[in-house]
This record gives C-alpha cells, sequence and structure tokens, in this order.
C-alpha cells in the first residue's frame, strides 16, 4: 500500500510538473509573439509617419501628381568654383559656361570658350584638375553650346576621334615629362646626398654624378621647352630650399652651393665657361672644403 501510495504520489506530482512546464512555455510563445507584432506596428507607424510628414502641403516636398511614397526631390548642387579652371582667371557673367558635373556629385563651371580652345591645342579631352576623362556626351553638348553662341570653333567631339591629329604633340609631351621625371629624381638624389652623406662624401658625388647628369637632362628641356624648364627649376628651387616654414638645414653651405648652381645654370646655360665655368661661378671662384666653410655658404 504504501508503494503504490507512494508511485500514485510522484505520478500525479509528476502530472502537475508537467502542466506547469506547458503552461510556461506557451505563455513565453505569446509574449514572443505580442513582442514580434508590436515591433512590426511599431516599425510601420513609423514609416507611415515619415511618408505622411512629406506628403504634407506645408512642406512642398511632394511634386504635384506624384506618390507619398516618393522620396524627397533631390536639390541641385551648387557650383564649386569661381575661377576658371583653364585660365584661373575669375568667370564673368558675359561667359558662357558650361557645367561639368563630376562623379562625386560636385558642379564645374567652365568658360566654354577657352575649354574648347584647351582641349584642341592640347588633344587632351579631360578635366585640367582631376584628369576626369570627359564622355561623347559631354563633347557633343560643348559643340551644341558652341554652336548656339555661334563661334567660330571645331568640333571636339570629331578631334577626339582623330587621334592621329594629336599623335606627335603626345609624343612630344610625354618626352617633355620624361624629362622632367629624372631630373628630378637626380634633384631628390642631390638632397638626399646633402643631407644623409659625409661632407667629404656629398661634395665628390655632387661634382662628379649629380650636377653633370642633371645639367645634362636639363639642357635637353630647355632645348625642347624654355618656358616649361623654367617652371621646372623653379620648382626644383624650392624643394631644395624646403617649405618656407622649416627650410632645410645647411651647416656646411652645400644647400646654398646647389641653389647658385641651378640658377646659374637657368641664366647663362652651357656659356661662360661650359659646366666647368658654372661650377666656378657657383663656389664664388673657388670649391673650399666643405668643413671650411661657417654660415651660409
Amino acid at each position: 500500500m504504501l508503494d503504490k501510495s507512494a508511485n500514485i504520489g510522484r505520478g500525479a506530482s509528476g502530472s502537475s510538473y508537467q502542466d506547469v512546464s506547458a503552461e510556461n512555455s506557451s505563455s513565453s510563445a505569446d509574449i514572443a509573439e505580442a513582442n514580434k507584432k508590436a515591433c512590426l506596428q511599431r516599425r510601420y507607424n513609423k514609416r507611415t509617419s515619415t511618408e505622411n510628414f512629406y506628403s504634407k502641403e506645408s512642406t512642398s516636398l511632394t511634386p504635384a501628381g506624384s506618390s507619398s511614397c516618393d522620396p524627397p526631390p533631390k536639390r541641385r548642387t551648387p557650383i564649386i568654383n569661381k575661377l576658371d579652371p583653364v585660365m584661373l582667371i575669375p568667370l564673368k557673367k558675359k561667359d558662357k559656361i558650361w557645367n561639368f558635373v563630376r562623379p562625386g556629385g560636385s558642379r564645374v563651371a567652365f568658360n566654354v570658350e577657352t575649354l574648347v580652345d584647351f582641349m584642341l591645342a592640347s588633344g587632351d579631352f579631360a578635366d585640367p584638375e582631376t584628369r576626369i576623362a570627359f564622355s561623347d556626351a559631354d563633347l557633343e553638348e560643348i559643340d551644341r553650346l558652341v554652336s548656339a553662341n555661334g563661334f567660330q570653333k571645331a568640333s571636339v567631339l570629331a578631334a577626339r576621334h582623330n587621334p592621329q591629329k594629336y599623335a606627335d604633340v603626345k609624343f612630344r609631351r610625354d618626352a617633355l615629362e620624361g624629362i622632367e621625371r629624372c631630373a628630378g629624381d637626380v634633384i631628390t638624389d642631390m638632397l638626399n646626398t646633402i643631407e644623409c652623406a659625409d661632407p667629404d662624401e656629398a661634395q665628390m658625388h655632387l661634382m662628379i654624378v649629380d650636377l653633370p647628369l642633371f645639367s645634362d637632362y636639363y639642357h635637353q628641356l630647355r632645348d625642347a621647352d624654355s618656358a616649361y624648364a623654367k617652371n621646372c627649376m623653379e620648382s626644383w628651387v624650392q624643394f631644395i630650399e624646403g617649405p618656407p616654414n622649416k627650410p632645410h638645414r645647411d651647416p656646411y653651405g652645400l644647400i646654398a652651393f646647389l641653389k647658385r648652381f641651378l640658377r646659374n645654370l637657368q641664366n647663362a646655360g652651357f656659356d661662360n665657361g661650359g659646366y666647368g665655368g658654372m661650377l666656378t661661378f657657383a663656389s664664388g671662384g673657388r670649391f673650399e672644403h666643405a668643413n671650411d666653410v661657417d654660415g651660409d655658404y
């Protein structure tokens, strides 16, 4: 009897536990389902309120005939420049302006006359600031603007599809850029030698290796395009000097000597005694031991 009652008691208690467990699981599922429905309702209410906001007549964001679900219209991006990117002069009201929209969305204004002259002269049909190539649709739009204003200009679209016309121009430009890069590498090597090498070794390296090589490159560049060579020389001298707020240190006077050599090369070239004459002039008639120079050499 005791065993049966015990078994009955355990069975009864086990049944009650199972009922409580089932009830708890069903209530948890109901709570989860309710939370899910509440979340969806909140999302729906938020979306509805946003659509209602944009569809209000007071905001004037929804055009006539458009749906309340349409996004608000995008504002036109303002023009980011006041100077002509080609001539670097202020754009005037009387200028015929062509707007170019870059991939990032910014709009740039060009004087269409100067832009067409630049492209026809250089054979470079790209944005002169970012080097982004103009598409055929852009060039066709430029041709229409030129024709509408009565300018006597050749078609830039036709010129672009005639690459042989600009083959010599591009070859010459690439050759000049190649010489400029070679000369710039020598300038970098000279400054690195002055800053890092022993003064005596730096002196010998400049005189035997760098200065004759740079003179040859600059001679080629100047003979091909003197104006381009002059602009390059100005940038090289500024690189040798360093930034204005922190110029390169010159404890041995080698930077001052190098600047005088570059200026003499620019002004006199290979005249007045050639390379040896330029060295003599740059060193003030002598090339002393670097350690004997004090101050600005």
